[in-house]
């Protein structure tokens, strides 16, 4: 996956010109910033892991799936309203951030709009696969986690290349389909958490209880990984609204 994403980055800069290789820039500072609730919910899901594999012979493997099961979807409530929240404010407001943020562009503004309103979704649904990678590892379903994430790094590079030619704007194919891979991985994985977890009642599904701990827990496991990802994309934010889109990229 790492390769593919290197390999990823100057077939990009071929293909979508250095204008929307800027856009893609911006692209991966929103999808770092995003993961700062990431950081706080996989490490509260970690660690619920190892509660399950420590917990007493005496707590049934049942009550533990449970258990885990109701954690998992407090979590995931809260990552798919954290995730629903990011993505409307950067759909409604990419015309704005449009004329006043992205300044001194070629690229025609309606262009540069809906490739932020892509960029909001893509990054919206990588929020939610991140959960449902880390959930997958908390079920000791690494051979699983690690084949699909091959397979959708493999994918995305192939149907990325491929829609950034057949459209006229080619950073919004390949916007796109960076989103609809995304979203095509979230939903398949989640279909296989779901067969590996036992059925819920309504009560169980989300537990106010649940995220207050896990908040507590991740704030604090989190804290430090969170201030080195913020510093190290307070530059390149400031960087993508005082320079052009061409220099920035």
């Amino acid at each position: 996956g790492a390769l593919l994403n290197i390999a990823l980055i100057p077939v990009l800069l071929k293909l979508v010109g250095p204008e929307g290789f800027g856009l893609l820039g911006a692209f991966y500072s929103m999808q770092a910033l995003l993961m700062l609730f990431d950081f706080v919910l996989s490490a509260a899901l970690q660690r619920q892991l190892a509660r399950n594999n420590n917990s007493e012979k005496s707590i049934s493997v049942a009550q533990q799936q449970s258990e885990l099961a109701s954690y998992f979807s407090t979590v995931e409530i809260t990552t798919v309203g954290v995730g629903a929240f990011f993505f409307t404010c950067f759909f409604f407001g990419a015309d704005y951030l449009t004329v006043n943020w992205f300044v001194e562009n070629k690229m025609p503004l309606p262009a540069v709009s809906l490739s932020i309103r892509w960029m909001a979704a893509a990054a919206a649904f990588q929020f939610l696969g991140n959960l449902y990678n880390t959930s997958m590892l908390a079920l000791r379903l690494h051979s699983a986690n690690n084949l699909i994430s091959m397979a959708l790094w493999t994918i995305r590079f192939i149907v990325v290349v491929i829609a950034s030619q057949l459209f006229s704007t080619p950073i919004i194919g390949a916007l796109a389909a960076w989103a609809l891979v995304n979203a095509s991985g979230a939903i398949v994985v989640r279909a296989i958490i779901g067969s590996h977890l036992p059925r819920l009642i309504y009560a169980d599904k989300f537990r106010i209880n649940i995220l207050r701990d896990a908040w507590r827990f991740g704030f604090q496991v989190a804290t430090v990984a969170g201030i080195i990802t913020a510093f190290n994309q307070v530059d390149k934010i400031f960087a993508s609204r005082a320079l052009s889109l061409s220099d920035f990229g």
